[in-house]
């Protein structure tokens, strides 16, 4: 089997850029070996393989719980620039509950202790500050009235 080197990287999988050429990820050497696989195969060889399907699920889902969870920054950067002041809104907590709970779903899936620990650590602070601020909003109602 001839091994050569990767040139785009998808989903686990990589497919050469090279016409006619197509070559699967094996193991995590970065070596690939060529296979005869069409597209229309290769979705069929995903979807009949479990193991594959589970890990390209979880990849998915740590990526989308990243990018959550990232852009709860961006949030409160352009809410900071809009008020001319370092501001942290409500939104910056809601994206970080959803951001951290996806984050904590693929830290469980992938059975990684510290990576656990972490996220449900920062999901009790997010979750608290959401408290905080409806707390203080529903005193400010009732002074108010």
């Amino acid at each position: 089997m001839k091994m050569l080197p990767a040139k785009g990287f998808v989903g686990g999988f990589v497919f050469s850029a090279r016409r006619g050429e197509q070559r699967t990820f094996e193991g995590a050497t970065g070596d690939f070996m060529e296979t005869g696989m069409t597209a229309p195969g290769f979705v069929a060889h995903l979807l009949g393989d479990p193991q594959h399907l589970m890990e390209t699920c979880l990849l998915v889902l740590g990526f989308v719980a990243q990018g959550v969870f990232s852009a709860r920054f961006l949030v409160q950067w352009i809410v900071s620039e809009k008020e001319g002041r370092s501001v942290v809104p409500v939104a910056f907590w809601y994206l970080s509950v959803i951001g951290g709970g996806l984050l904590l779903l693929y830290a469980i899936f992938r059975k990684d202790p510290v990576f656990i620990l972490g996220q449900a650590g920062g999901l009790v602070v997010y979750v608290r500050n959401l408290y905080l601020i409806y707390r203080e909003r529903r005193r400010s109602r009732i002074v108010a009235s």
